[in-house]
C-alpha cells in the first residue's frame, strides 16, 4: 500500500452507505452534503439543483463520492424521468465537472444491470437489464467505459448491516422472522450480499491505491432469501414455516433477473481484502 491519503467530497453523506463511509474517513473528508436531513456537519446540496462547482471553491479534494441516487426499483419504474436524471444526467454532469478539476469521481452502479441468467458475473460479462433501474444504471458504466474515463465504478450487490432498524434487507427479513410464525419467502433470485462495513473499506482501499475502471463488490457467497432465513432460524434456534415462492409470483411493477450473483476476484486481487460471510454478520446483531 503506497502512503497516499485520499481526501473526499461525499455527496449523499446522509444516506446509508454514505453516512457510513462518511464515519469510517472523517479525518479525510473536505466537505460532506446532505439533501433532506440535518446534520450540523453536512453542507445542504440538491444534486438535481444547485451547481456542483459550488462544491469547489478552495477545494483540495482528490476524490468525489456520488452516494446521492434512487435504488429503489419500483420507484425508478414510476418515476423513470426524475430517477434516469438523478441515476445517470446529473451524475454524468459531476463526473465531467470533477476531471475538469483535477477530481476522481466515484460513482456506484448495481448487479440489476444484468439480466439474471448467468452465475457470478465478471466485470467482462456483457450486460443486459432488464429493469429500468439496471438500465440508468448501464448508462452510467457505459458513459465512463466506453470513453475511457478516469473514474471509479462500483458494481455493489445488496448491503445490508448488522442493525436489527437498519432498513436493507437483511433487517426487514430478521424482523419477519421475528414477527411471523408462517413466511412466504423467495427460493429462486440469486445475488451475492455484501457487509456495509465491508463496502466504506474497499471504497477507501481503491481510492488510496488510485485506482479507476470497473470493479464488482459483492460478498463471498451465492445466496437467496429462503436460503439466509434458514441460517437466521437456526442461529436463533427458533421454529418457523417458509412458504418458498419465485419472486416472480409477488405483486411487482417489473420481473426480476434470477441470478445476479457476481464474481470480485478483479478486486481481492489487487486489495487482498477478506469479505464477511453472512454467517458471521448475523450473529452481530442484537436480538
Amino acid at each position: 500500500m503506497n502512503n497516499f491519503k485520499p481526501k473526499f467530497i461525499i455527496i449523499g453523506a446522509s444516506s446509508k452507505i454514505g453516512s457510513a463511509f462518511f464515519k469510517y474517513v472523517k479525518n479525510s473528508v473536505i466537505l460532506g452534503t446532505q439533501n433532506r436531513q440535518k446534520f450540523k456537519k453536512l453542507k445542504k446540496f440538491d444534486i438535481l439543483k444547485n451547481n456542483f462547482n459550488s462544491l469547489l471553491k478552495d477545494s483540495k479534494a482528490t476524490h468525489v463520492v456520488i452516494f446521492s441516487s434512487q435504488t429503489d426499483v419500483n420507484k425508478c419504474f414510476l418515476k423513470q424521468k426524475y430517477s434516469n436524471k438523478l441515476n445517470f444526467l446529473t451524475q454524468k454532469e459531476i463526473i465531467s465537472k470533477s476531471l475538469k478539476n483535477k477530481i476522481t469521481p466515484i460513482v456506484f452502479s448495481t448487479d440489476y444491470v444484468f439480466d439474471g441468467k448467468s452465475s457470478y458475473s465478471t466485470e467482462k460479462s456483457i450486460t443486459h437489464p432488464i429493469l429500468e433501474y439496471g438500465k440508468q444504471k448501464k448508462k452510467l458504466e457505459d458513459f465512463v467505459l466506453k470513453k475511457n474515463i478516469p473514474a471509479l465504478v462500483l458494481r455493489l450487490s445488496r448491503v445490508y448491516n448488522n442493525n436489527i432498524n437498519g432498513g436493507d434487507f437483511l433487517a426487514d427479513l430478521i424482523n419477519s422472522i421475528l414477527s411471523n410464525k408462517n413466511i412466504s419467502v423467495d427460493k429462486s433470485q440469486f445475488f451475492s450480499p455484501i457487509y456495509i462495513n465491508d463496502v466504506v473499506k474497499i471504497i477507501y482501499n481503491l481510492a488510496q491505491r488510485k485506482q479507476t475502471g470497473l470493479f464488482n463488490l459483492a460478498g463471498p457467497e451465492r445466496l437467496n432469501r429462503y436460503i439466509i432465513a434458514k441460517k437466521i432460524v437456526k442461529y436463533l434456534k427458533i421454529n418457523r414455516k417458509f412458504i418458498k415462492k419465485d419472486i416472480n409470483d409477488f405483486d411487482l411493477f417489473e420481473k426480476r433477473p434470477l441470478d445476479v450473483s457476481m464474481n470480485t476476484n478483479k478486486v481481492k486481487k489487487i486489495t487482498k481484502f477478506k469479505f464477511s460471510n453472512i454467517d458471521s454478520i448475523i450473529k452481530k446483531f442484537k436480538f
